[in-house]
């Protein structure tokens, strides 16, 4: 039922009473939602990891549903227009719909979207894509009737609950955002809580009570379901200090949990940092959990003049802690607070060009293996007018787009289109054709086999290691600063016992360099790393090891350091 209910939605839409449509919608949802309720193990907190039931770590890796349930005119390119201008919020649509068309029409026409924008095939991408969980912002008139403020609209839970359906059929989990609050939480300049303007829900005292009430509602109803990983309970709200976010969201946090006692709940961060909560974990509260959004390379985060392998250097070395500002402070802040850490939103592959796929991973491996986060990129998907050619080298911010073949479309003015043409506009992106970013798939999927190169780089922990640009044949990184005692770790399947070349490309400025192949810390074989010439002058050198077989972690060790490592490979002899 969960892949047939887009195509249902759609027609529905077209020949039943709104009223009706939505008791039917929100029964089949309500249905398939329970059903998936319990398909996954419980995410709990276990000092600063995300564990599940029986305490073994969860590692999170996923993408954001953005432009669907709050929409971001950017995300679809600026194509929708008004009388006044370019549609920038969703405040200015919904009123230019209702203006014209009346609340009842406005409403059925933004159903159309909803359940046009993101359908089956989206979460069917998503999971072939290598996530396990989707953080879906929304805004709080998806819940709450706007024009009976602490009454639930009839199809409140309609979207949300076939997305945790969705998710859950796909062994995935779902974060439950409030990326729009009433009255707004973002900063004034900000449309993505819904409305260009002062955030007035920081000074409204009705708005902050109606604000509880919406995760009151969340919270009971959710409560028990295991495919929810945890509750985001606000977006980038930066419209106010530091301390007074700090105390509204633990008084939002008690809300919560008293009608759901066991959900991870997420304090958000401020774009200041999170030091004005101090460690809830002396406040005795339980599954909690702070977030932060990572840009590094935009906006003045460590941002290069250049794109490309320029941009790629920066975001390797800010993941591999070259400087003390860099990931490596933030570990060393969770850790000390022993409270699990969301990158609720980053963008690791937009203006890396060729090198954007390989770094997709690096993020997720580096954040989940090497420091315990879950991690959630923006976003999944984006359009243009003109698509995309499936050309990874010059791709936008979405792991999937549009094609520039059967899935273009042209701009539409609000103001003047009819509502069968914004009808027509809305149903256009549940079948334009898509592309996915292809480099970004193959390495999310990637896996180190038996008889194909291991790139050095991608090791799943690591000591000491960082990764750069190489100039080797066939491009991409290579591990370097390698020195005495630093290791790197990689799962590998040995599908049977016996001899194997151990081949490795390396290359060193120096003599004396010795590389040992180990399994728990036991010797397999050493290496002795010769003086190619250079921190680029690459050469293969190798030797017999015997492996035993199995599912097994083999680290490269370096006994002693001075050499570059581009990859590795074991073949059977």
């Amino acid at each position: 039922m969960n892949n047939l209910l887009p195509s249902i939605k759609r027609a529905l839409i077209r020949v039943l009473p709104s009223k009706l449509l939505t008791i039917i919608l929100a029964l089949a949802c309500v249905c398939v939602s329970q059903v998936a309720f319990s398909a996954l193990p419980a995410i709990k907190q276990s000092g600063q990891y995300w564990v599940d039931a029986s305490g073994n770590r969860v590692n999170l890796r996923g993408t954001n549903l953005g432009n669907w349930l709050i929409m971001e005119y950017w995300m679809m390119n600026q194509s929708m227009t008004y009388s006044g201008g370019n549609v920038n919020d969703q405040c200015t649509l919904e009123a230019t719909l209702a203006s014209r068309f009346g609340n009842t029409e406005k409403e059925r026409l933004m159903k159309v979207y909803r359940s046009s924008w993101i359908t089956s095939r989206d979460f069917d991408l998503i999971k072939g894509m290598g996530m396990n969980v989707v953080r879906i912002p929304f805004l709080y008139s998806l819940i709450e009737n706007e024009y009976a403020p602490y009454n639930l609209r009839a199809d409140a839970w309609q979207y949300l609950d076939w997305a945790v359906a969705q998710a859950a059929s796909r062994n995935m989990y779902v974060i439950l955002d409030l990326h729009g609050a009433v009255g707004g939480q973002a900063a004034s300049d900000q449309q993505h809580d819904g409305c260009v303007g002062a955030a007035q829900m920081w000074t409204n005292g009705t708005y902050w009570d109606r604000t509880k009430w919406l995760w009151d509602m969340i919270a009971q109803h959710y409560n028990g379901n295991t495919t929810i990983a945890a509750y985001d309970m606000l977006n980038e709200p930066w419209g106010t200090d530091a301390t007074t976010l700090a105390n509204y969201s633990y008084e939002l946090f008690n809300v919560i949990r008293a009608k759901d006692a066991n959900h991870v709940i997420l304090l958000p961060g401020h774009n200041s940092g999170i030091d004005a909560y101090g460690n809830p974990n002396s406040r005795g509260l339980t599954n909690s959990s702070f977030w932060m959004h990572f840009y590094p390379g935009l906006w003045g985060w460590n941002d290069t003049a250049t794109v490309g392998a320029g941009q790629a250097n920066m975001y390797a070395d800010w993941l591999h802690c070259a400087t003390a500002t860099d990931a490596c402070a933030w570990r060393d802040k969770i850790n000390g607070l022993q409270t699990p850490f969301l990158i609720g939103e980053f963008q690791p592959w937009t203006l890396l060009g060729s090198y954007g796929g390989q770094m997709t991973r690096k993020a997720y491996d580096m954040f989940n293996y090497q420091y315990g986060w879950a991690a959630t990129n923006w976003a999944y998907k984006t359009v243009t007018n003109s698509g995309s050619s499936g050309n990874t080298n010059s791709w936008g911010w979405g792991m999937v787009t549009n094609s520039s073949s059967g899935g273009t479309f042209s701009n539409i003015n609000v103001s003047t289109a009819t509502s069968a043409q914004i009808e027509a506009y809305f149903y256009r992106f549940a079948t334009q054709t898509l592309v996915r970013n292809e480099s970004i798939a193959y390495w999310m999927n990637w896996t180190p086999t038996v008889g194909n190169q291991i790139e050095a780089e991608m090791f799943k922990t690591h000591s000491g290691v960082r990764m750069e640009i190489t100039s080797d044949a066939g491009g991409g990184f290579n591990a370097s600063y390698i020195d005495a005692n630093d290791w790197m770790s990689y799962p590998i399947n040995i599908a049977t016992a016996g001899s194997y070349k151990l081949e490795v490309r390396v290359a060193s400025p120096n003599t004396g360099g010795q590389l040992v192949l180990s399994k728990n810390a036991t010797d397999v074989g050493v290496i002795t790393v010769p003086n190619t010439g250079g921190w680029q002058a690459w050469t293969t050198v190798s030797i017999t090891v015997t492996l035993a077989a199995g599912q097994q972690d083999l680290a490269l060790f370096a006994r002693t350091g001075g050499y570059n490592i581009n990859w590795w490979k074991v073949t059977k002899l």
